[in-house]
């Protein structure tokens, strides 16, 4: 079963049983673990798009990102979901850090603040 049919089936398993603060904060536990798990796997996708553009030098400017993973995703998404932002509505970024020779693409994570310890990575040195 695919990450984005389980993230429904687990919301919609928490609102049946979530009838006490204990269990709620356990299925909210749950969702979020899920969420996290569905980020880093459409970080990792979109971490080979750009990748793949770096070997022709087409790589997309952090400032035009959200266009495209548009361009990019959204006739593959059957979804109402802004394909540019993750679970939590942040948009997700890209930086390309030229020292390295690599970039990285991050979610801000449950807590929807960038550069904290729940963020989620991904990227590839090119």
């Amino acid at each position: 079963m695919g990450l984005m049919k389980l993230l429904p089936m687990v919301a919609f398993m928490g609102g049946g049983y979530a009838t006490n603060d204990g269990v709620k904060e356990k299925v909210e536990k749950i969702i979020n673990y899920t969420k996290v798990v569905a980020v880093q796997y459409e970080i990792n996708n979109l971490s080979k798009m750009v990748y793949m553009d770096t070997l022709d030098n087409t790589q997309p400017k952090p400032e035009q990102f959200a266009a495209y993973i548009h361009r990019s995703t959204l006739q593959k998404v059957n979804s109402d979901r802004d394909p540019s932002k993750d679970f939590w509505g942040s948009p997700y970024k890209l930086k390309y850090e030229e020292s390295k020779k690599r970039f990285v693409i991050t979610s801000a994570g449950p807590d929807t603040k960038f550069g904290t310890g729940d963020d989620v990575r991904g990227g590839y040195h090119y």
